[in-house]
C-alpha cells in the first residue's frame, strides 16, 4: 500500500475512530475511498472529515465491490460478514485494520505509542508539540482532538508518524516502529489475555521490534516493575522528577507522566529543546472524553471521560479531587465490556469508592464484540458500593439515566461519566437539551 501506489479502497467500519483516521490518511496519499458502517447515518455525510468519500449502507456495499482494488475492515467485523464473503468471491485482496495500518507505517519514521493506559493523551501531547516546532507529524490517535479537519487524523508532509500501538489481540505486532514509547504496562482486555505474563509476553514481542538505532521511552517505575521484560539497551527510563514542574491543561498526575513521556520523545527523537517543549504543552487544547467538559446538567457541570479501566478510573478521580478539592463528584460509571467488569469487579469497586455517589449505566459492549444482555454483577457492584458507603443508584435501562440525574444531580458539584460508547452519547443529549431549555 506504497503511497506512489494509487487504489481504489472500501473501508468497512469507516466510522469507528482507528478506521476514519486511516481512511483519511489513505484518502490524502490520493487513494479513492468508498466507506460503509452498521451505525452510517445520512447526516454522515456532511461531516468534514468524510465528504471525500462515497458513503453507502452496509446492504448496498456489495454493489460497488467489483470496483474495488482493496478492502480494509476493523476489529469489529466478522470473518464471516456479507460484505467479507462477498469480496472472497470476486477475488478483491481483503486486509484487517491492523494490517493497512501497518503498512502505513512502513512508509515512515514511526513513533509508536503503546500502554494499557494513556496512549490517547501521549499520542496527541506529542503530536501537539511537533506540530507546534514545525515538524509537520502525520498522526492517528484514538480519541478526537479538536481543531483538526479529521478529528482523529493529520497528514504531515515530513517523514514522521506518531500512532498509538494497541495491544489488544497483538494488534501492534503489525508496525514497523522506528521508535517506541510505553505509556503503561498492565493486565486488561481479559477477553483476549490470560494474565499479566500473557500481557508482558506480547509487550516483550513488540520491543524486539525496535530497530538498532530506535529509543524506546518508559517511566523507571515501568522498567523496575517489569523485570521479565528483556528491556533494549537504547532504553530511555525517565525519573518522577523529568514531570513534576510540567504544566499541562489535563487534571492529574497521570496526566503529567504522560506529557513527561511525550516531553522526554520530543527532546531525544526530535531534538526539540526540552523548554519549548514544555511551552507548546501549556497550549495544548484538549482532547475528546479524556476529562472533557461538555456541559451542564441542570446547574451541575459534567464530565465526560473514556476510563473505562480501574486504574484509569482511580487516577483520573484523584486528578478530579486535585483539582476539584472540596466537591462533591457523581460518578455515573458505563463499564466496557462484560468480560471487563466480570474480571475486574473488585477492583471497580475499590476505585469508584472515591466517588460521592455512583450512578450504574448498562455495560457497553462494542459492535461485533456484543455480550449478554443481563449482567449480575452490576448488582453485585451496587452492593460493594453501598457496602462502602457510597450513595448508589442502578439503572436497569439506559432511559432511567433522564430522571436518576433529576433527582440527584442537585446534591452534587459535579458529574463525571466514565463511559465507553451509548452514555457519552446520551449525556451529549441530555446537557444540550438542558442547556437549551
Amino acid at each position: 500500500m506504497a503511497s506512489t501506489q494509487k487504489q481504489r479502497i472500501g473501508m468497512l467500519g469507516v466510522l469507528g475512530a482507528g478506521m476514519r483516521g486511516l481512511a483519511w490518511i489513505l484518502w490524502r496519499q490520493g487513494n479513492e475511498i468508498a466507506g460503509t458502517d452498521t451505525q452510517l447515518r445520512p447526516e454522515h455525510a456532511s461531516e468534514g472529515d468524510l465528504q471525500g468519500y462515497e458513503l453507502y449502507p452496509e446492504i448496498e456495499f456489495e454493489q460497488v465491490l467489483k470496483q474495488l482494488d482493496l478492502v480494509v475492515h476493523s476489529d469489529s467485523v466478522n470473518t464471516d460478514h456479507p460484505v467479507l464473503r462477498a469480496a472472497k468471491q470476486h477475488g478483491i485482496l481483503i486486509k484487517p485494520y491492523q494490517e493497512a495500518l501497518g503498512e502505513v507505517s512502513a512508509q515512515y519514521m514511526t513513533i509508536a505509542i503503546a500502554g494499557t493506559h494513556g496512549k490517547s493523551s501521549t499520542t496527541a501531547f506529542l503530536a501537539h508539540v511537533l506540530t507546534e516546532a514545525g515538524l509537520d507529524p502525520t498522526v492517528l490517535v484514538g480519541a478526537p482532538i479538536d481543531g483538526w479537519e479529521c478529528k482523529h487524523a493529520r497528514v504531515g508532509q515530513s517523514n514522521i508518524f506518531v500512532v498509538e500501538a494497541d495491544e489488544y489481540r497483538n494488534h501492534f505486532l503489525a508496525l514497523t516502529p522506528s521508535h517506541i514509547i510505553i505509556t503503561s504496562i498492565d493486565f486488561d482486555h481479559p477477553d483476549y489475555f490470560s494474565s499479566l505474563a500473557d500481557v508482558e509476553a506480547s509487550y516483550n514481542s513488540f520491543v524486539h521490534k525496535l530497530p538498532p538505532g530506535g529509543a524506546l521511552i518508559t517511566h523507571a517505575a515501568i522498567q523496575s516493575d517489569h523485570p521479565s521484560l528483556s528491556w533494549p539497551a537504547q532504553t530511555i527510563a525517565i525519573p518522577p522528577s523529568d514531570w513534576d514542574d510540567i504544566d499541562v491543561p489535563l487534571p492529574g498526575e497521570h496526566m503529567r507522566q504522560n506529557a513527561g513521556l511525550a516531553v522526554t520523545a520530543a527532546t531525544r527523537i526530535a531534538k526539540i529543546p526540552s523548554t519549548d517543549a514544555r511551552q507548546f504543552l501549556r497550549t495544548f487544547p484538549g482532547l475528546g472524553r479524556r476529562t472533557e467538559a461538555i456541559g451542564s446538567f441542570r446547574t451541575t457541570p459534567v464530565i465526560s471521560d473514556y476510563g473505562h479501566h480501574p486504574e484509569e478510573i482511580r487516577t483520573t478521580l484523584s486528578g478530579l479531587k486535585e483539582k476539584y478539592s472540596g466537591e462533591r463528584l457523581l460518578v455515573i460509571f458505563e463499564a466496557h465490556m462484560r468480560e471487563r467488569l466480570d474480571h475486574f469487579l473488585l477492583d471497580f469497586a475499590k476505585a469508584l469508592s472515591r466517588a460521592d455517589g455512583v450512578i450504574i449505566y448498562p455495560p457497553f459492549s462494542p459492535v461485533g464484540r456484543e455480550a449478554q444482555t443481563t449482567n449480575p454483577h452490576t448488582q453485585k457492584l451496587a452492593a460493594l458500593l453501598t457496602e462502602q458507603g457510597v450513595q448508589t443508584h442502578l439503572l436497569t435501562a439506559a432511559a432511567e439515566l433522564s430522571n436518576t440525574l433529576t433527582q440527584t444531580s442537585s446534591d452534587y458539584d459535579r458529574i463525571i461519566a466514565f463511559t465507553a460508547g451509548a452514555l457519552d452519547a446520551q449525556l451529549r443529549s441530555l446537557v444540550s437539551k438542558d442547556l437549551d431549555s
